[in-house]
């Protein structure tokens, strides 16, 4: 190989590198932009309750390769074409479902920790800490979640700005109403003054409340939802049972195109029926 060959494929490898570079920075700025526009609602409920954008824009993307290689690995390889596109339509769910679930993980937890805050920052003001006082030194006892948003709050102030547009900013981008709650207390007590400790008390009583009731309500459905998530499965474990007794039958869900037909409605189904059961026994306090 002379020279100019040498040239040639070193100049054909790096156009080749470049070329598969450039193009998965361009596939990879679409894909985030189409799924952003899937997901937007729950996405932006996640950043606003403090998760990290990265990592779940990377839970996203692998997610969405995960859906198109069971895709393609039904539809091409299996054969099955029923299958793959119910697999695309139960994974188009799953993101949503997750984050939900997530979110709700947070909230609830966001709730239980607002009311030792509540409390600590009362006895702080008794003392005769001023609210801003209190706020700084109660940073040291809150846990995460709710200490960052309070040290957002408490930098803000700081930082030279009033301590009410921090308080308001912050609850309007959170949307959590025992926060909420939480933060006009202060806002009123900043703005009319009064006796801020017994407010607070006040309010740590009512979130106290807040969360008995709630707890109560998640113990009287425990039992619907466990009994929705044994019947969901019982068609898939029933399968499954037929399939190691040798069954042959059992085969044709999975090599016939009408066994094919008939898993797939079975499957969505199932999936139907525990999204309408999850809205029947969903329940606000507000």
């Amino acid at each position: 190989m002379n020279v100019g060959q040498m040239m040639i494929t070193a100049g054909s490898v790096i156009c080749t590198f470049w070329s598969a570079f450039l193009g998965t920075l361009i596939l990879s700025d679409l894909l985030d932009c189409l799924l952003e526009q899937r997901y937007h609602a729950q996405l932006e409920r996640c950043l606003q309750l403090r998760f990290s954008e990265r990592r779940c824009r990377e839970l996203l993307r692998w997610w969405s390769l995960l859906c198109v290689g069971g895709f393609l690995l039904l539809a091409f390889v299996a054969c099955a074409w029923p299958l793959a596109i119910t697999w695309m339509l139960l994974c188009s769910g799953l993101p949503t479902l997750t984050m939900q679930a997530v979110v709700f993980r947070r909230e609830r937890l966001i709730e239980d920790q607002l009311v030792t805050v509540a409390r600590s920052l009362s006895n702080a003001v008794r003392a005769g800490l001023s609210i801003p006082q209190g706020l700084t030194g109660i940073l040291t006892e809150a846990s995460q979640p709710l200490q960052g948003i309070l040290t957002e709050v408490v930098y803000q102030y700081e930082r030279g700005r009033p301590l009410r547009d921090a308080l308001d900013e912050c609850r309007c981008r959170l949307k959590l109403e025992p926060f909420t709650l939480f933060c006009l207390a202060l806002e009123v007590s900043l703005e009319r003054g009064g006796r801020v400790n017994r407010s607070l008390e006040q309010l740590a009583g009512s979130l106290q409340e807040w969360q008995r009731i709630r707890r109560k309500l998640d113990s009287e459905t425990a039992s619907g939802r466990f009994a929705v998530l044994l019947l969901s499965g019982c068609p898939l474990l029933f399968g499954f049972m037929f399939w190691c007794c040798g069954i042959a039958e059992v085969r044709d869900f999975f090599t016939e195109f009408g066994g094919q037909i008939v898993l797939s409605l079975v499957l969505l189904l199932i999936w139907s029926g525990n999204r309408w059961t999850s809205r029947i026994m969903k329940f606000s306090l507000s």
